[in-house]
């Protein structure tokens, strides 16, 4: 569990997890938000290497990402599930899924999770050919983005557009993309 105290801020901006062909995995991350802590966090999954003929046709992975007493997101992606992984209702062939949340341990107001969401939609419609992605406030302490691509690096680029417009547009700080993004 990531602890974010009162009035502090983290960024949670992983790699992406690849669920490599035959793997058993869990991807776990949970948060707790002390009133006025925030947070902008990421979960990329690549399912295989498509460009590297690496499929993942079997296995699974669980994931789990939880703002602790506001929000859970759970699932298994079995490789097997064809309806899963290749129907029209799951992922539709697209072997990257990603969830981006931004969270606060006191309600937002109205007014923030509207910027927040405009925000959000704004850089998704210059991205909409290469990304399926869709932002909603289930909460009013949570804005969820959630996104589905054929490969990583498409959704990368959307959230890292998406966490720069939070990032300045709400947080007042200027855009320092982390070191290990240039690796």
């Amino acid at each position: 569990v990531a602890k974010v105290c009162q009035n502090a801020r983290l960024e949670w901006l992983p790699l992406e997890t690849i669920a490599y062909n035959n793997c058993q995995g869990l991807n776990k991350v949970c948060f707790d938000l002390d009133a006025g802590g925030e947070l902008i966090a990421w979960d990329i999954t690549a399912l295989g290497l498509p460009t590297a003929s690496l499929p993942f046709e079997q296995g699974q992975l669980q994931q789990h990402m939880e703002i602790k007493n506001i929000w859970l997101e759970r699932g298994l992606l079995n490789a097997s599930d064809q309806r899963l992984m290749s129907g029209p209702i799951g992922l539709a062939n697209h072997r990257c899924t990603a969830t981006m949340v931004l969270a606060s341990g006191s309600e937002m107001t109205r007014d923030k999770r509207d910027l927040a969401l405009s925000l959000a939609r704004d850089v998704v419609t210059h991205h909409a050919k290469e990304v399926f992605a869709g932002v909603t406030s289930p909460h009013p302490r949570v804005v969820v983005m959630r996104a589905l691509s054929s490969l990583v690096e498409p959704t990368q680029n959307l959230f890292r557009a998406v966490w720069a417009a939070w990032r300045t547009g709400l947080w007042e700080i200027k855009n320092a993309p982390p070191r290990i993004w240039s690796m």
